[in-house]
């Protein structure tokens, strides 16, 4: 049932917020950076599209499980990378911390 509702919601969500962060880091873009030469803007952009998008995806995540579990942020990175990429080992569960613990059912299901 996942496979056919939830992967294809979850790829709209996916887009529309890539959609979000290609505006938002374009107004960022235009004021931040100066460039005249469109080669190097074009690669200046997408290198600050990937640093915004890794910020967004992995590193917030990341901060998030380390400050709610107290996890140490190597810990908590490999989390948030294993669970972004729908790997899911099993080897870490979030929700163990007693004090979130109703936040992450709330939200998990």
């Amino acid at each position: 049932m996942y496979a056919t509702i939830g992967v294809p919601i979850a790829l709209s969500l996916l887009a529309r917020i890539g959609k979000k962060i290609y505006m938002i880091d374009g107004v960022i873009f235009r004021r931040l950076i100066n460039i005249k030469d469109e080669s190097y803007r074009k690669f200046a952009r997408l290198i600050f599209e990937i640093c915004i998008s890794y910020t967004s995806i992995v590193i917030i995540p990341t901060a998030m499980f380390y400050w709610v579990e107290d996890w140490d942020f190597l810990t908590a990175w490999y989390y948030t990378v294993v669970t972004v990429s729908s790997i899911g080992f099993g080897d870490y569960v979030a929700g163990m911390f007693e004090t979130f613990q109703l936040l992450y059912f709330q939200f998990s299901t």
